[in-house]
């Protein structure tokens, strides 16, 4: 319940990236609308670029996945968080 009013007081809008070849079957447990929040992150990811209100490509940028691999973003944009 805190955590719903938490996101209930968050703008619905977002600063993420859309990272190419995060495919949602690796997150099978987990509800492809469901956001999982680190508070200790600066920025969040998407695997669906469908779902950003913008998204301007980039190929210059990756990101260190938790096993230390480099993952290339496909894009960085605004996301709505509230669907």
């Amino acid at each position: 319940e805190k955590f719903q009013n938490f996101l209930a007081a968050q703008p619905h809008a977002t600063s993420v990236s859309y990272v190419k070849g995060l495919n949602p079957s690796s997150l099978s447990s987990i509800s492809s609308s469901i956001w999982i929040f680190d508070s200790g992150a600066s920025h969040h990811m998407s695997y669906d670029c469908k779902s950003f209100l913008s998204l301007n490509p980039t190929s210059s940028m990756s990101v260190m996945t938790a096993d230390g691999t480099p993952m290339s973003l496909a894009g960085i944009g605004i996301h709505n968080l509230g669907g």
